[in-house]
């Protein structure tokens, strides 16, 4: 049995189980430890949390990032960031899970909408997004590093 919570507390543990989640999820991260000053500022802010998804042992399997995005014209959009579910949970409702608490959250904020990027090669995660109703909308991602 999955449960989810919104992160207020990071035992140590918890924090070395998140990295090697963010490593399943992109090479980029490279194994580094997760930022705990950023965790805290995440646990801290009205605007965004930390879904993370505990298996029967209480271990971190899955994890979700959210973020309020407000403006004028836009209105409340909920970002979805760092969606990862172990490969060792992948296949046992986890992402399934960590979904119903996304659409939870993000209604709580009052958005009237979920967006988030997706890298085109992780197949497995468009069909996920798909059966979900998700729609690939046809834009250009910018970035900017500072």
């Amino acid at each position: 049995m999955t449960s989810v919570e919104r992160l207020s507390f990071c035992e140590r543990d918890d924090v070395e189980q998140l990295g090697k989640l963010a490593l399943e999820l992109t090479e980029k991260f490279e194994g580094r430890q997760i930022d705990k000053k950023l965790l805290r500022d995440i646990m801290d802010s009205p605007s965004h949390d930390l879904l993370v998804a505990r298996d029967k042992l209480a271990q971190p399997v899955g994890m979700a990032t959210m973020s309020l995005i407000m403006g004028p014209v836009a209105g409340r959009i909920a970002y979805l960031e760092d969606f990862v579910v172990s490969e060792a949970a992948r296949g046992q409702h986890v992402g399934g899970a960590l979904w119903l608490e996304i659409e939870n959250w993000s209604r709580e904020q009052g958005a009237k909408r979920i967006e988030w990027t997706c890298n085109p090669s992780r197949e497995a995660a468009h069909g996920f997004y798909m059966a979900k109703g998700a729609q690939i909308r046809e834009t250009d991602v910018f970035r900017l590093e500072l």
